[in-house]
């Protein structure tokens, strides 16, 4: 098997920041410059902050007695929980315009679709939990299940250049639904009704895949909120919000959701294993909207075969770490006890199209219970509905 191009062998990054203070003390050496105006400023109890070219930041010195080299001493702390998505590499295992023709499923069925009928408890079920996830953004009680916590980081733990504009945007926006002191409701329907249109007419200007992935993410919120929490006198938007849904969703697929087969002794970045996690679960949330959607209008739905090889929703411990060196310790064990690779997929959580064998039987069983035992609410959910059609 070969390795990606620009993968890195398990365990020689282990002495990244010794490194960095290297590269750092080469390219940069003494500034005569800086110690000439620390001089100016010798006294007792005098500090100084001082910045390097590339804006990272030396700690406070004492500059009684300064000498001389202007170096980059990275802050440990912050290192590990910085992300950069500038050279995330994800492939697509999914036919993407069937993502975006979905809703016209509801009309023109395709062949291979078969329908999904859902009982009264799962139409309460999920019109209630995604009830629940525009709460969350309204009160900003937590951070939404398909956002990473990173997303709403302060920009300097995301080496963000605007990526997430979209998204804190919107978190910003409606929350002044839970606070009607700061703006009439109508106004603040207009101002989401208009932010939808800016991400409607721009999103495919858009060169930074995070920031396009935000960008869905935040139109999926906007019409979670305006649905389930602002009286609509008609309700024709919805049908234009879904379309343009499913066009992010296609673009979005197409950009990548899966970290595709490397060599095992290489490991995946961070970034790579979040950015697709948080397509994933971006993508099903759709889904799951669109099929309430259908059975409120009376429309059929259909099983989600386009998902079907996916993995199911990830396990907790990677989904909430924040910090780069835990994260890799979580991932070394979950690629242990998924033999690399061999996680749990969409399609084993469906009722089987035919009865199993007693061995097939007890293999998804055990699939299963691996993937219960670290799974977050969001996983909880979905294990919850899909069993109800078992």
């Amino acid at each position: 098997m070969e390795t990606v191009p620009g993968d890195i062998p398990m365990g020689e990054d282990a002495d990244d920041n010794a490194q960095d203070v290297a590269d750092h003390q080469k390219n940069l050496g003494s500034d005569t410059a800086l110690v000439s105006l620390l001089e100016g400023f010798k006294g007792p109890n005098t500090s100084v902050q001082v910045l390097t070219t590339d804006g990272s930041s030396l700690p406070v010195m004492d500059v009684e007695d300064a000498k001389a080299s202007l170096i980059f001493i990275p802050d440990p702390v912050e290192k590990e929980k910085v992300m950069d998505f500038t050279n995330i590499r994800l492939v697509c295992p999914i036919p993407v315009e069937q993502i975006q023709n979905r809703w016209l499923n509801r009309m023109i069925p395709m062949p291979y679709h078969v329908r999904q009928p859902h009982p009264p408890t799962m139409n309460f079920l999920l019109y209630q939990m995604l009830k629940s996830y525009a709460g969350t953004a309204i009160r900003g009680r937590g951070i939404l299940p398909f956002v990473h916590p990173l997303q709403t980081a302060h920009p300097s733990q995301t080496a963000d250049d605007g990526w997430c504009e979209p998204l804190s945007t919107c978190l910003s926006i409606v929350r002044v639904l839970d606070n009607p002191v700061l703006g009439p409701e109508q106004s603040t329907t207009d101002l989401i009704r208009e932010k939808m249109s800016i991400i409607q007419n721009e999103y495919l200007s858009y060169r930074d895949e995070m920031k396009f992935l935000a960008a869905f993410q935040a139109y999926l919120t906007y019409t979670l909120t305006l649905y389930f929490y602002v009286k609509q006198e008609h309700e024709d938007y919805l049908a234009n919000a879904m379309v343009v849904l499913q066009a992010l969703a296609r673009h979005v697929t197409m950009q990548g959701l899966v970290i595709p087969t490397r060599a095992p002794n290489c490991r995946h970045i961070w970034e790579e294993w979040v950015a697709g996690e948080a397509r994933r679960r971006t993508i099903l949330v759709m889904y799951l909207f669109d099929a309430l959607l259908a059975m409120q209008d009376g429309h059929p739905t259909y099983v989600m075969v386009e998902l079907q090889n996916l993995p199911a929703p990830g396990p907790k411990s990677l989904w909430q770490e924040t910090v780069r060196s835990d994260w890799k310790i979580a991932y070394t064990a979950y690629e242990r006890y998924w033999d690399n690779g061999s996680y749990l997929r969409m399609v084993e959580l469906w009722p089987p199209p035919s009865p199993l064998t007693i061995d097939e039987s007890a293999t998804l069983r055990n699939r299963i219970d691996l993937w219960l035992e670290d799974i977050d609410e969001f996983g909880t959910f979905y294990y919850a509905y899909m069993a109800g059609f078992s």
